[in-house]
C-alpha cells in the first residue's frame, strides 16, 4: 500500500487557484482527499498544499500545488457543493440533504 498520510507541507499558501476554473479556494488536508478517492492506496499524494474547488460547473474537487487534480468520478462519495440537486447531501456525518434542510 502506497497511501500516506504525512503529506502536510506547513509552507502551502491557505488558498490557491483551481486549474480549471482559474477562481481561488481554500486549503484541506491531505487527509481528507486520501479519505474520499476511490483508490487511495493506488495515488501518491506528494507534501504539497491541497484545495477544494466547490464550483459546481468545475469537474475538479480536489487540487494540489503542482496543479494534479481529482474529479468527481475518482470519488467514491459524491459531493454536495458540486450539486445542485435538491436531494444533494450537505451534512454526511448526519445524512442531511438539502431538501430536508428546508423543510418547515
Amino acid at each position: 500500500m502506497n497511501m500516506s498520510c504525512s503529506c502536510v507541507n506547513n509552507h502551502s499558501p491557505d488558498k490557491h487557484v483551481c486549474p480549471v476554473n482559474g477562481r481561488v479556494y481554500a486549503s484541506v488536508d491531505c487527509r481528507t482527499v486520501l479519505h474520499q478517492i476511490k483508490t487511495p492506496w493506488q495515488r501518491q499524494l506528494p507534501e504539497q498544499g491541497y484545495y477544494f474547488c466547490t464550483d459546481p460547473d468545475c469537474k475538479v474537487v480536489y487540487f494540489g500545488e503542482d496543479e494534479r487534480v481529482v474529479m468527481c468520478d475518482e470519488l467514491h462519495t459524491p459531493v454536495g457543493q458540486k450539486s445542485r440537486a435538491p436531494d444533494r447531501q450537505i451534512c454526511y456525518c448526519f445524512d442531511i440533504r438539502a431538501n430536508d434542510a428546508l423543510a418547515d
